[in-house]
């Protein structure tokens, strides 16, 4: 989290002590309001919250963490809370992050079924590219239903995060190969001129040490017809 404050960013938490207790680390950080998460069941988001506003602002979130050295490894709704002001989005949660200097191909499942890259599906190094298409899944959620939301997903997801929660991915293998397929898909569809799918598009042909173009990606967001 220290890595983080450079510039006095208001797009992450204020770290404001940390230290170590009976029980472990502990930080103390400034109080942020309800997650986007739990923003979209209540209401209570950000003015002028459209989903393209909101997917903007997590954009700005993700490239001030990855100008700092990081990537967050498990971008999702419940991630991004609004800032003390309630006017816009900051990101939280660094448990999974990873410095990019030290990415290295992971042993187990990274970040959040439902969000993830589908480099995570497949068990790669993750890099800014994915904490980007974890946000087009986000944009993705905000505007219409995924097409693997299924019922049998909606299953399968309490089964996944129980098994996630004992480190044990041999019963839920296939279903997280088989969510990984159902996201490449999405690029093989007529509608690749929808905002979501076009920057969905976008960071999915990104290489892996290459830094994503932020401001594309927010114009893509906004409609924008780019070449």
């Amino acid at each position: 989290m220290q890595d983080l404050q450079s510039n006095r960013s208001e797009l992450v938490p204020r770290l404001l002590a940390w230290g170590t207790t009976e029980e472990g680390w502990a930080l103390a950080m400034t109080m942020c309001g309800s997650s986007l998460e739990s923003g979209l069941i209540t209401g209570h988001l950000p003015r002028h919250s459209t989903p393209a506003a909101l997917v903007e602002q997590m954009i700005l979130c993700i490239q001030h963490v990855h100008s700092c050295g990081y990537i967050h490894c498990d971008i999702k709704p419940g991630n991004f809370c609004l800032s003390p002001s309630g006017e816009h989005l900051v990101l939280v949660d660094f448990g999974l992050a990873q410095a990019i200097k030290e990415v290295q191909a992971p042993h187990e499942f990274i970040g959040t079924i439902d969000f993830a890259s589908v480099n995570a599906h497949r068990f790669r190094p993750l890099s800014k590219k994915d904490d980007l298409e974890s946000i087009a899944y986000i944009f993705l959620h905000l505007v219409s239903q995924p097409p693997w939301m299924t019922d049998e997903f909606r299953q399968m997801q309490d089964q996944t995060r129980f098994a996630m929660s004992l480190g044990d991915f041999g019963p839920i293998s296939q279903f997280i190969a088989d969510v990984g397929v159902a996201k490449s898909s999405l690029l093989h569809g007529p509608d690749l001129a929808r905002p979501e799918l076009a920057l969905l598009w976008y960071c999915t042909n990104l290489g892996a040490a290459e830094d994503p173009d932020y401001n594309r990606a927010c114009r893509l967001v906004k409609g924008e017809k780019l070449r």
